[in-house]
């Protein structure tokens, strides 16, 4: 007599429905993690062979990332299939990705190199009234005036020649004298600008640490001191050496006010630039003309107390503690919009329940501070050898060391810090440039 074997009963549907919702979960969760893991380990392959022959990865390298993060769904259903993904099953899979997903969210526990803004640029007493004034010129909020200059077209181009030219400048500024001088006298509201600057004896920066903070405009500042370059050393091939000293004195003190208390390397670097060009132009004077020994006495001060070491130093920290607050507040959808993933208007804001498995932000912070007070020591030291090594094997070493772990942190540090290595030469050259007009000014005073 042939009997039918008993029929297991199936198990409540509620059961059935929490047992397929833990194996949803769970398999999400090793995606997630191989997903990291191959990412991690593969950016070593992924950065040498950009380095090396300077095109993106081959379809290779692709299946094999579709496969590794394809697998626990596969893995997944087989062992369902089987009847393997048993409670007991289940449940050590999830104590395995839980240590997993808590080891990559782990951070380190503190900040090891805190610094505020306001000990890299402090504020003072009135700093509010002229830091009202320099963002008339501001990019987001500008006034009509700031409005209107932006709208005018320029009818001379100074690019490609300045007083560093010599003869080539002046016949430059011998031909476009009637355009240039047009431009200058149309340029009253900036030269007013200018000079309500110029009176005050600092000037403060109150830029928030915030990446959406407000900046001031490039182009005002550009402009103001290629047409002072331009409008003085007319002045000084006319042989009017103390007027073209007066000329060049407001832009050249308003730019190293400005530099002094910046908190934005945009904003140090835009009064580096305008410095650049008003030491050549007083080169440019002294060749061309013969001020007086009270002119040239006007533009030693001007000319003294230069920042030197320590304003190399300070191009470093500067972005360091501006950059600390904001790594704190970042979320994965800003981090994946930082590093070119997408952008965070594309990219789901419910992903961000996964931000501190791929960035830790007091890790981050430390990293990036570690390398800043280096980067920060060799930039005051003026060893720009060391500064170069230092920054290239840095970028590198994020794709190579640390795998799965922080992984976020490491690639937006590599997005986000700047390259300072020209930054510094830059601001060293120009130093220099300070250093020689000082030197021409000073015997004769």
């Amino acid at each position: 007599m042939h009997t039918t074997p008993p029929t297991t009963p199936k198990p409540p549907l509620a059961a059935r429905f929490f047992r397929s919702l833990a194996i949803i979960v769970l398999t999400l969760a090793f995606t997630i993690i191989a997903a990291l893991f191959f990412t991690g380990t593969t950016f070593s392959v992924v950065d040498t062979y950009f380095k090396d022959a300077d095109k993106p990865p081959g379809g290779v390298l692709v299946i094999l990332g579709l496969v590794v993060i394809l697998l626990p769904l596969g893995l997944a259903i087989w062992a369902g299939r089987r009847r393997w993904l048993t409670w007991p099953v289940l449940a050590a899979g999830s104590v395995v990705a839980g240590g997993i997903m808590a080891w990559l969210a782990s951070d380190d526990p503190i900040v090891r190199r805190p610094l505020a803004i306001e000990e890299v640029a402090p504020a003072f007493d009135g700093a509010e009234k002229n830091y009202a004034v320099i963002m008339e010129y501001g990019k987001q909020k500008p006034t009509e005036d700031a409005q209107a200059f932006s709208a005018r077209k320029h009818a001379v181009q100074l690019a490609g020649v300045g007083p560093a030219d010599g003869d080539k400048w002046a016949e430059f500024l011998v031909k476009n004298r009637a355009a240039l001088e047009a431009e200058w006298a149309a340029a009253a509201p900036q030269r007013a600008w200018l000079g309500r600057l110029n009176a005050f004896d600092r000037l403060g920066d109150l830029t928030p640490a915030d990446f959406a903070a407000d900046i001031p405009r490039f182009d005002v500042w550009r402009f103001m001191s290629q047409r002072t370059a331009a409008a003085a050393s007319l002045q000084a091939l006319d042989g009017k050496g103390d007027e073209a000293i007066a000329t060049l004195l407001p832009m050249l003190e308003v730019s190293r006010k400005f530099e002094t208390s910046a908190r934005t390397l945009i904003r140090l670097m835009i009064a580096r630039t305008c410095q650049k060009l008003c030491y050549q132009t007083a080169g440019f004077i002294l060749d061309r003309s013969n001020p007086s020994p009270a002119a040239r006495a006007r533009l030693l001060t001007a000319l003294e107390g230069g920042n030197g070491a320590a304003g190399a130093r300070r191009i470093v920290l500067i972005e360091y503690a501006l950059f600390m607050p904001a790594l704190a507040k970042l979320s994965l959808t800003e981090t994946a919009a930082a590093v070119d993933w997408g952008s965070s208007r594309r990219l789901p804001r419910v992903l961000n329940v996964f931000t501190r498995i791929v960035f830790n932000p007091r890790a981050t912070t430390n990293l990036y501070g570690d390398h800043a007070y280096e980067l920060a020591g060799l930039a005051e030291a003026r060893d720009l050898g060391g500064f170069a090594v230092r920054q290239e094997s840095f970028v590198h070493a994020s794709y190579r060391q640390g795998g799965m772990k922080n992984l976020g942190g490491r690639l937006i540090l590599n997005m986000a810090v700047p390259a300072y290595q020209k930054v510094v030469k830059t601001y060293w050259d120009i130093e220099d440039l300070r250093l020689a007009v000082l030197a021409r000014v000073g015997p004769e005073t």
